[in-house]
């Protein structure tokens, strides 16, 4: 092995995992050089701190290489030293003493970039602020679910290179991890932040502080359902020119204007991506107010772009769902030539108004010519509710239902007339009534050429359709 190329050995260390690369690294002094020379092994391997590394490895047999990743896995991190710990504490699996862990780091302090915690549980942002504020290096830092026992505030620390940090919460532990922004406060060199919350809240007032002591911050991403909430304050006391969203507002049944933020940043924000529609009652303003006063450069929903280089672009297909109802009619407004629309009905407590305020926005659906509706409401019943929104798509061509509703029959022969163009229909539905009054849907239907339905319920569509030239094809 010794007397192949290094262009052989870099190829054949491409292909190894990270713990393959550990061990590579230990067979001889060559292999540790050329590993550690190669930049781009380097930057994909972490070298992985958990409860199994400290029975697995020998910590003076750690390669001597610039090792730039370190991820830190599944652990309790303590420290005995502090006063919160007494000689009576009982140690479990899981927990790593904090100067352990500080002894792996300090070998590669002046080389680690990266710096990841997953699952990672300890009793102070404190223990934290030890294991990386000797990283002048740092430049990416990245924890997800990550809990402090104690609410406990800790001094900022300088990190000249930093330039990311993401924050990621994904579980339903109780746990003071908005504190991890006290580590961060005041660097100037930092540009990004990521916090994600996919479950409960956060707190708001913690993050703008946070955000506030960041001079160069510009890019801004707030990502997860929990974090939606947060653009309905009063105050914001940052600017950025990049925000990368879930959405702008999460109540539908708020009565409150929620204006501020874009009024805050009118003049900065210049690339703006949203998950989700701005949630009715003001939705359709919001984003009335986003596409005509904010001159964004772009602007995402999704991925779909609305807004490329400060113009509106041509979009083939849009989607909302049931409180988002407001924002989608005015996507449909703002951009005439979409021909595809995609409705997503959950199962949600929604007041019927939308009925009261479907007439001045009619002509809005006249262009379509795709519609699908996907019905989870279940017990909600939601699909009769937007009745008023299927009899305005007159010019329909393509209409695929997903539904159980046990009124689907009766909802298709009220909305199915006003579709006078239709020519093809996908029922997707474990409801067999609705295949037993598929004549009187036909009626209702004299373009109609193609029906799609589900395989188990071919035979007896055929039969009701024997004599008529309609082709029928299975889902």
């Amino acid at each position: 092995m010794k007397s192949l190329p290094e262009e052989i050995l870099l190829h054949i260390f491409d292909y190894l995992d990270n713990k393959s690369i550990l061990k590579a690294m230990k067979v001889c002094k060559l292999w540790t050089e050329i590993i550690s020379n190669s930049s781009k092994l380097m930057q994909k391997f972490h070298l992985f701190i958990n409860q199994e590394f400290f029975t697995t490895e020998n910590i003076s047999e750690l390669p001597q290489a610039s090792i730039k990743n370190i991820k830190i896995q599944n652990i309790n991190i303590i420290n005995r030293s502090s006063h919160f710990y007494n000689e009576n504490y009982n140690f479990i699996s899981t927990d790593i003493e904090l100067k352990k862990i500080l002894a792996i780091i300090n070998n590669y302090q002046d080389s680690i970039e990266g710096f990841e915690i997953f699952e990672v549980r300890t009793r102070v942002v404190k223990n934290i602020s030890e294991l990386i504020k000797s990283l002048t290096n740092l430049s990416i830092f990245k924890a997800v679910n990550i809990t402090f026992v104690t609410n406990s505030a800790c001094s900022s620390e300088n990190f000249p290179n930093l330039k990311s940090i993401s924050i990621i919460k994904d579980n339903n532990e109780e746990g003071h991890f908005e504190n991890i922004f006290d580590i961060f406060k005041f660097s100037q060199s930092l540009e990004k932040v990521h916090l994600e919350v996919h479950e409960g809240i956060f707190n708001h007032n913690a993050l703008s502080v946070f955000l506030q002591t960041l001079p160069n911050l510009n890019h801004l991403i707030l990502d997860g359902i929990g974090t939606a909430s947060y653009f309905e304050q009063e105050n914001f006391p940052f600017k950025i020119s990049t925000l990368e969203a879930f959405s702008i507002s999460s109540d539908w049944n708020s009565m409150q204007p929620r204006f501020q933020f874009l009024l805050s940043q009118i003049g900065c924000l210049k690339y703006l991506k949203l998950n989700r529609l701005p949630y009715d009652h003001d939705g359709g303003e919001i984003l009335k107010f986003i596409i005509e006063e904010m001159n964004l450069e772009k602007f995402y929903y999704g991925e779909i772009p609305l807004i490329l280089n400060g113009q509106k672009q041509e979009i083939e297909e849009i989607w909302f769902n049931e409180v988002t109802v407001m924002a989608g009619m005015e996507i449909l407004r703002q951009f005439p030539r979409t021909k595809k629309l995609h409705i997503l009905l959950n199962a949600t407590d929604i007041f019927e108004v939308i009925s009261l305020i479907i007439d001045r926005f009619c002509k809005i659906f006249l262009h379509l010519e795709e519609l699908k509706i996907v019905d989870l409401s279940s017990g909600y019943h939601l699909l009769p509710k937007f009745i008023c929104i299927y009899k305005c798509c007159q010019n329909v061509k393509k209409l695929k239902i997903e539904s159980n509703e046990v009124e689907l029959a009766q909802n298709l022969r009220e909305f199915l007339p006003f579709m006078t163009q239709l020519e093809e229909i996908e029922l997707d539905t474990h409801n067999f009534e609705i295949i037993e009054k598929l004549q009187a849907i036909y009626d209702c239907c004299l373009d109609l050429k193609i029906i799609k339905i589900r395989k188990q319920q071919k035979e007896m569509t055929e039969i009701i359709f024997n004599d008529t030239n309609i082709k029928i094809e299975i889902i």
